[in-house]
């Protein structure tokens, strides 16, 4: 990816550190900051998982962060 679209390097990046660890990888989905909202919009998973699967572990993160 980084080789075919050298101008989304950053994403890339941004990602790579993500990916270091579960708890990293469900802030970033749920946060609304703004580099959290900008790699979502530059994900590299676009279509893994289904929009449902998707809500449903954004609803279950949340409710685990309440307790």
């Amino acid at each position: 990816m980084r080789a075919r679209q050298p101008r989304i390097a950053v994403y890339i990046d941004g990602w790579q550190k993500v990916l270091d660890g579960v708890e990293e990888i469900a802030r970033t989905f749920v946060s609304q900051d703004p580099w959290s909202t900008e790699l979502r919009a530059h994900t590299p998973f676009a279509g893994v998982l289904s929009q449902t699967t998707q809500q449903a572990v954004v609803r279950s993160f949340r409710r685990s962060q309440r307790r």
